[in-house]
């Protein structure tokens, strides 16, 4: 099915695309029992096992209300469980039981059939995906007041020590900012920021 020609903005890209990438992991993930929005928590539980709500929701880019409704339908499925956090009387920390931990196992080589099938299709396009969409997640995050991730090199590092000299007709302050995102790119692909995104 070709793309509609008509007027195009990023929100409505990415509106878009996590509907169509929903769709697919959801096809591919029916067999293990769960859907990808079920499967992003699962897999973040097993890297961040006893994390509180709020750290869930701020690794996961959810609503905390929204977070705290799925976590009780896989506590009340058997898959999750709360217990006290013991640095915070106020606070309850999450982790996956047996059974989550094998829903989780059974959906992880089909997410990654998934995966592999997608990154063989971008190629050396890959690693340029992934920069515009952490680029995009941080136009983002600053738009919604929040901090700049952490693993993300930021555009004023990118500036500092540099020895580019340009000639042309002065940037506007837009065209300086994509620059520096640019330069912070290359050092990313280059490897400066390599361990840090892995």
């Amino acid at each position: 099915m070709g793309l509609s020609t008509g007027p195009r903005n990023v929100l409505f890209d990415v509106w878009r695309l996590a509907r169509v990438v929903g769709a697919l992991l959801d096809d591919a993930l029916a067999d293990a029992g769960i859907d990808s929005a079920d499967y992003g928590l699962y897999s973040l539980l097993v890297v961040q096992p006893r994390s509180s709500l709020s750290r869930l929701a701020e690794l996961s880019g959810t609503p905390p209300t929204t977070l705290s409704r799925r976590l009780r339908a896989l506590e009340a499925a058997g898959h999750v469980v709360r217990m006290p956090d013991a640095d915070d009387r106020r606070a309850q920390l999450f982790e996956l039981t047996a059974a989550g931990r094998a829903v989780q196992e059974t959906a992880m080589p089909l997410f990654a059939g998934v995966l592999q099938a997608i990154e063989k299709t971008l190629g050396d396009d890959l690693l340029l995906t992934q920069t515009g969409l952490r680029l995009l997640e941080r136009a983002v995050r600053l738009e919604l007041g929040d901090a700049e991730p952490d693993e993300w090199p930021s555009a004023a590092a990118a500036s500092d020590g540099g020895s580019i000299t340009y000639g042309g007709p002065p940037l506007t302050a837009g065209q300086e900012a994509e620059v520096r995102d640019h330069i912070a790119w290359l050092r990313f692909r280059d490897g400066g920021a390599r361990s840090a995104m892995s």
